[in-house]
């Protein structure tokens, strides 16, 4: 699916609606009810994807505002960010599957130090309270998840995407964990935004790709689709991950009037789209198998 970002994006309750036409693309959705019981009748269909499970830092919540925190950033937005803990796979019963840690024995975390002091000093009797308030109890010297990692997020920025008022309910959707390749688009938005350039200039520019923290573009999934959805939006330009190159190729074939653009990070995008270094033709050869 491919959708207009223009005049929804909302940060803090003013649009960002940089210069130009701005297209984002989703492959996959929540499961329909339709979906989930042909799943139980016949036994041969893949489950569908349960998207309350997964990392938190895929929701929109938390990774909407930390790629525009990025993109602000490189317009020269100071964004204070917090250390967010998330903790999944438990090691013992009785504690959830999946919780946001914000103080341990008493130690509140807000930076990566806090957490690393915190689990240091655990002793025989310990407890955690999650972000929604809850206290657990545990012992020994070792914290009780396999999987724990830690995300900067900013502290002030309430990121929305308004028009799904309608559809869906706006709370239960934003902590789904829906993946987080939005990220380039918004970053790129945010950017063009708060410095005042116009990158789009008069092209209609559809963008794909995970944003880090560090300015750096991830891959993402269902790059075919999403290609084929931008250019059926009518897309002049699609910016996505580096190194993804041979998947927009063979979806939308060599002679397509839409640019492809590989990017390896935010800087090199804003480069691109602004003129300072020119869009590199792909050596389809390297796709042949």
């Amino acid at each position: 699916m491919a959708w207009r970002l223009d005049g929804r994006l909302q940060l803090n309750g003013e649009t960002i609606d940089p210069p130009g036409v701005w297209i984002g693309m989703t492959a996959g959705r929540p499961p329909l009810v339709a979906e989930l019981v042909w799943s139980w009748v016949d036994p041969d269909t893949a489950s569908p994807r349960d998207m309350r499970g997964g990392s938190m830092f895929d929701s929109p919540s938390l990774a909407e505002p930390a790629a525009i925190a990025v993109g602000l950033a490189h317009a020269g937005r100071v964004v204070d960010v917090s250390t967010i803990v998330e903790a999944r796979q438990p090691l013992i019963a009785g504690l959830p599957d999946r919780v946001s840690v914000s103080r341990v024995n008493g130690h509140v975390i807000v930076t990566d130090d806090d957490w690393v002091h915190s689990i240091a000093d655990l002793g025989d009797l310990n407890e955690f309270v999650s972000g929604d308030g809850h206290v657990y109890g545990f012992t020994g010297t070792t914290f009780p998840y396999e999987v724990v990692d830690l995300m900067h997020a900013p502290t002030d920025l309430e990121v929305s995407l308004t028009g799904w008022g309608r559809l869906i309910p706006i709370a239960w959707y934003r902590k789904l964990a829906l993946g987080n390749s939005n990220g380039l688009l918004l970053g790129l938005a945010a950017y063009s935004q708060a410095s005042g350039e116009n990158l789009a200039q008069g092209r209609i520019i559809g963008g794909t790709g995970v944003l880090r923290e560090d300015g750096t573009v991830g891959p993402v999934g269902g790059l075919a689709a999403k290609a084929r959805a931008a250019y059926r939006a009518g897309a002049d330009l699609m910016v996505y991950p580096a190194g993804q190159d041979c998947l927009v190729e063979g979806a939308l074939g060599p002679s397509s009037r839409m640019t492809a653009l590989p990017v390896a990070s935010l800087s090199e995008a804003i480069a691109f789209l602004r003129g300072d270094l020119l869009i590199p033709v792909h050596d389809s050869s390297q796709c042949a198998i």
